[in-house]
């Protein structure tokens, strides 16, 4: 028999166990999907950087640029930038969508190739300062707390993000609640 895995939040003195809930119910009180995009939206550092360079003593951090971002006739479900300046696509798939086949390795693939092609840092910028700007944000202001170093010139953040553009240094990420084997061989 399998042991149950008890969660424990100990805060001001006090412990309380979470109770046991089914993932594929959803979390955030939505459908699965939804609440994994409205979690990442919410917090972008549940993606685990560490797990993507963990001998690092500073993994990538990730920031939310934008949301849905146009690509051809589709839209890419997140645009992320780390600490580095090396924009990350972040694509959700489930497992029982069927797209969570070999066609979400295509899909990624395209939204790298089109935001090389005809997406330049200005236009990434502008999407993402619409973003923001929609939520009563200021990118700016976001990127500089993100980066956390009062010394760190935005501009020149910016001219990182161009440069590892230029040299296609962009991560892709598709998060899934379980990967099929055949996506995991391609991958």
């Amino acid at each position: 028999m399998k042991e149950k895995e008890i969660v424990l939040v100990i805060e001001d003195g006090d412990i309380e166990t979470l109770h046991e809930r089914p993932f594929r119910e959803g979390i955030l009180g939505h459908s699965l999907e939804e609440g994994l995009q409205r979690l990442v939206e919410k917090f972008p550092n549940v993606v685990p950087g560490y797990q993507i360079d963990p001998a690092s003593e500073d993994p990538p951090r990730f920031f939310l640029l934008c949301r849905e971002v146009s690509v051809g006739n589709f839209f890419m479900d997140f645009l992320m930038i780390d600490q580095y300046a090396v924009l990350t696509i972040l694509e959700i798939k489930l497992f029982y969508n069927p797209e969570a086949r070999r066609a979400v390795i295509g899909q990624i693939l395209e939204y790298a190739a089109y935001l090389k092609e005809f997406l330049g840092v200005n236009e990434i910028k502008q999407k993402a300062s619409e973003f923001w700007g929609k939520r009563g944000e200021n990118l700016e202001k976001l990127l500089e707390d993100f980066l956390g170093e009062a010394d760190r010139d935005i501009d020149d953040f910016w001219t990182g993000v161009e440069e590892n553009l230029q040299r296609n240094r962009i991560r892709l990420i598709i998060l899934s609640d379980k990967i099929r084997p055949e996506v995991r061989r391609i991958i």
